[in-house]
């Protein structure tokens, strides 16, 4: 899967800044790239700190990406009919972005960061495709605006996945903490799909937020195979579709006449007018082994779960500074994290460089901001994972 391309630095801090020789902070990439490194084999809780801030800064930079394509979001002109106008006025809002920290080699925000979820319980369950959140543990996940053309009524949310099912090309994200009971989409049947039906499909393809589009079933094709660029192989019940998919349609509804979700967009054939969607069957299978069932006067709890994205292929080493604090750096896919920790060895602050934006954390690496956008920040829990993006 793509990589995030960015450079982690957490910074410690003497008095009220870092000290470095009696001079300003190390703020800057090429201070820290100076020092002399040395192979470095680090304790658990070291490589945890370098997973979690990169999976930190992620969430945050996905969702600042997801909140500038929103800024120019308005409703659809829908043409459809008062069916179709219906059917999406009831829809969209169980239909949400889901955004991951994908960046090409400049640092640049990438298209295919991005990717549609259907909202399948009231609780907080997204069901998207596993493509869409491979080797990404956190997401950013944003709801539809309830105000036309007002886009800061939007809800910025950080979802955890929970499960995932490469074969069939299903995942499942958890929002943690929500706010509210979430409006979702009723599951149909299989019974309930004939070939030439009409299907309705809601998703943000190539950046398009919360586009409607209208098709019909040109097959239902069983133990059907394909493959992604990555080589990962799939095999499942699959509609065989005739509608306009792009990038970032991944993970959208397809809804029959009375707005029941019947697939999941997958993937289409370039070039060939050919579509593809995960059936329901699949996916009703996926939900009932993964959604908890509800219980009486019981709270859902977030799961709690250890950063674990690229830990095992971080090559890591160590230099001290004049101060006696140490600098623990960790290089793997392109990410190299600078983890400044006290002589107690605990890390402070955090500094995250991804091409031309910058990350920063407060001194106990409780909150995050992005540098010229101050109205956005995210909140950790106490075990340091980013729980929430406030504006």
């Amino acid at each position: 899967m793509r990589t995030l391309i960015a450079h982690v630095l957490l910074l410690g801090c003497c008095a009220s800044a870092f000290c470095f020789q009696n001079t300003s902070a190390p703020t800057k990439r090429d201070q820290l790239e100076s020092l002399r490194f040395e192979p470095y084999q680090p304790a658990a809780a070291e490589i945890s700190a370098h997973a979690r801030v990169r999976e930190n800064a992620q969430v945050l930079t996905s969702a600042q990406r997801g909140l500038q394509m929103l800024s120019r979001f308005h409703e659809p002109i829908l043409t459809r009919g008062s069916r179709g106008v219906a059917l999406f006025r009831s829809a969209s809002p169980a239909v949400v972005l889901v955004t991951v920290g994908r960046t090409n080699t400049r640092g640049e925000y990438d298209i295919e960061g991005l990717g549609s979820g259907a909202l399948v319980d009231s609780r907080g369950y997204v069901l998207t495709n596993w493509h869409v959140v491979t080797g990404y543990q956190y997401t950013g996940i944003i709801t539809k605006p309830t105000v036309t053309d007002n886009p800061s009524t939007s809800e910025v949310l950080v979802g955890i996945v929970v499960a995932q099912n490469l074969a069939k090309d299903l995942a499942l994200i958890k929002i943690q903490n929500p706010p509210h009971a979430f409006p979702f989409l009723q599951l149909g049947d299989l019974s309930e799909i004939e070939v030439a039906d009409d299907v309705h499909i809601i998703g943000h393809p190539k950046g398009e937020l919360w586009s409607y589009t209208t098709g019909v079933i040109s097959q239902v094709r069983p133990g059907y195979e394909w493959t992604y660029s990555d080589n990962s192989h799939h095999l499942a019940r699959v509609l065989q579709l005739q509608t306009a998919i792009n990038p970032g349609n991944s993970g959208g509804p397809v809804l029959n006449d009375a707005g029941h979700l019947i697939g999941l967009i997958a993937m289409a054939a370039p070039g060939q007018n050919l579509d593809y969607a995960v059936a329901i069957d699949e996916i009703r299978v996926f939900l009932i082994s993964n959604v908890p069932a509800r219980a009486r006067g019981t709270a859902s709890r977030s799961p709690q779960l250890a950063p674990t994205t690229g830990v095992s292929d971080i090559a890591f080493s160590r230099a001290q500074l004049p101060n006696g604090s140490t600098v623990i750096r960790g290089i793997a896919n392109g990410i190299s994290s600078y983890v400044v920790t006290d002589k107690e060895g605990s890390p402070e602050q955090a500094l995250v460089v991804s091409g031309s934006q910058v990350v920063r954390s407060n001194k106990k690496l409780s909150a995050y901001s992005i540098e010229g956008s101050p109205e956005l920040h995210g909140e950790t829990n106490a075990r340091g994972d980013l729980e929430s993006v406030k504006r």
